[in-house]
């Protein structure tokens, strides 16, 4: 017994990290270290499987706080019972253990250094020899104040709750933009430019005739590890959101963060497709800073500093991704403002009763809420059905049909899936772009030049322009290049091959007076059938009657 008291006396002594004595008993005491880790030092009583109960319901008790089990007395028998006590090496707790032997031995176990504060204590406990005051360690245990015994209740009773909401609205949330990604891989695929422009792609025409795009955009992605990483990201933050909001608050928080994001992205001079829930992602990151700084009952002060820390590593992190080359980050910080500027305003908060005392936040979530929450889910995903509904996405899985379509006044034509044609003029050579670029499941254009001197060709002239140097664009690759044997005037055929984007299809054909080029581009990832409709398409130029 004094062995076991002169170790705590020790640990409490200056330069020993022992900050105050919690409980002392007669075998057991609880030391509260500087370093905010929980000691237990251990005069043992019980042996075997008895004693390793008691030490594993002990850490129990306090599941996320890092221990230090020091065990005074015993022999070699006690150190595969404080082994036992260890966690893996993957846990995010740590116990240390120690041991003070009857024989004077000093033990310590993984991660455990003798060379510590604990290990110096246990050496001048070992050959210090001294009468012990109990009544002196004893006046050393601080009783907590009723407001210390209050906010730990409060926070005892916060976690309990907290833990017992399920996150149903953020589940469903995951569960639809992984079964809308399903749809996706059905029409095309995740990356196919014409699938998901049909289905709602983000573009400037969002912010005009076709404001469905907004939120349609918000449930598509461009490829698995795109859905992937905002469906892990949108499970994390959004379970956390939803048990401190509720279910109503946290959807309308989603639908509209989401729709700041998008409307942020369309507004870009430049803007493109768009596709991703990244901005309702960066919705629940501000909001949960916007909680963090002003959690007002909420959120207990005891848990406050860690969601301040979490809540800025969180936007730091995703910050810095959003940088990347193709990262939309105009959506990412519309989101976040929207979240931020809703919690921070009290907006979504106001009413809302601390969470031990509503779990289930029916008081002070009425009517209104319930109703603004099924309104933004069903424009959300109406909004998705309307896109699917014009764009008829299911019809890129057939091969297109094709229709000749003449080329303005010349004389010539080709076979294109859209009769929409568009000229431009190129420094005296005429362009003509057939259908949406993004919509069509393959885009054709048409270059007619005229020769500067037009005439008669022979052999020699077929030889020179067909033996001329094929122009690649940056990032292709041209793949093949052959002379079209059939009859007809001369032609020749090139397929250019661009990484992870898509394939050309160029038939180059010379008459006496000019020289067209028919240019077919199918996107990667189409099927077989689109990418033989693409090659016949750029070879189906003909001379009109």
């Amino acid at each position: 017994m004094d062995q076991y008291l002169r170790v705590v006396e020790f640990l409490l002594d200056e330069g020993a990290d022992g900050r105050e004595l919690l409980r002392l008993e007669e075998t057991a005491a609880f030391i509260a270290m500087e370093d905010s880790t929980l000691a237990i030092v251990i005069h043992p009583t019980k042996r075997g499987p008895e004693l390793l109960d008691a030490l594993s319901h002990q850490l129990s008790l306090n599941p996320k706080v890092h221990h230090k089990l020091v065990m005074v007395g015993g022999r070699d028998d006690m150190q595969p019972l404080l082994e036992a006590c260890q966690p893996g090496l993957l846990s995010r707790r740590m116990v240390q253990v120690y041991q003070l032997r009857d024989d004077g031995e000093i033990w310590s176990g993984r991660a455990s250094r003798l060379d510590s504060p604990v290990g110096r204590a246990l050496e001048a406990a070992k050959v210090v020899e001294r009468s012990i005051d109990v009544q002196s360690i004893a006046s050393r245990v601080r009783t907590p104040t009723k407001a210390e015994v209050e906010r730990v209740e409060e926070h005892r009773s916060f976690l309990e709750a907290y833990r017992g909401v399920r996150p149903s609205v953020t589940i469903g949330a995951v569960a639809l933009i992984l079964g809308v990604f399903g749809l996706q891989m059905t029409w095309g695929g995740g990356s196919f430019l014409p699938t998901i422009y049909r289905m709602g792609a983000n573009t400037s025409a969002s912010l005009g005739p076709e404001p469905w795009r907004l939120l349609a955009s918000t449930l598509l992605h461009g490829y698995g590890l795109h859905v992937a990483m905002n469906a892990v990201v949108l499970y994390v933050l959004g379970a956390h959101i939803e048990r401190i909001l509720g279910w109503r608050r946290h959807l309308v928080l989603l639908v509209l963060a989401g729709l700041g994001g998008a409307v942020a992205s369309a507004s870009r001079p430049d803007a493109v497709l768009s596709v991703g829930a990244s901005g309702a992602v960066w919705g629940l990151l501000g909001a949960a800073l916007g909680i963090a700084l002003r959690p007002g009952d909420l959120v207990p002060p005891g848990v406050v500093k860690n969601l301040k820390v979490a809540a800025l590593a969180n936007l730091a992190i995703n910050l810095s991704v959003s940088f990347v080359p193709n990262v939309d980050l105009l959506a990412h910080l519309g989101g976040g403002v929207v979240g931020v500027g809703l919690t921070l305003s009290g907006l979504l908060t106001r009413g809302l009763l601390p969470l031990a005392r509503d779990p289930a936040r029916r008081r002070g979530s009425g009517r209104r809420w319930t109703a603004a929450a099924w309104v933004c889910g069903g424009i959300t995903v109406g909004s998705l059905v309307v896109a699917c509904i014009v764009g008829r996405p299911w019809e890129l899985g057939r091969v297109p049909e094709m229709n000749a379509v003449a080329l303005g006044d010349t004389r010539f034509s080709v076979r294109a899936t859209s009769a929409n044609v568009q000229v431009d003029d190129e420094g005296g050579v005429a362009v003509y772009s057939i259908g949406n670029p993004y919509a069509e499941p393959f885009t054709t254009k048409v270059w007619v030049r005229p020769w500067s001197d037009p005439g008669p060709i022979d052999a020699d002239d077929v030889q020179m322009w067909r033996s001329r140097e094929s122009a690649v664009d940056e990032g292709a690759e041209l793949v093949d290049r052959s002379p079209v044997k059939a009859a007809g005037p001369p032609a020749y055929d090139e397929i250019h091959e661009y990484a992870d984007s898509g394939t050309l299809y160029l038939r180059y054909t010379m008459y006496d007076d000019v020289e067209v080029t028919v240019s077919t581009f199918v996107y990667e990832g189409a099927r077989d059938g689109v990418k033989a409709a693409a090659r016949a398409a750029s070879k189906s130029l003909t001379v009109q009657p």
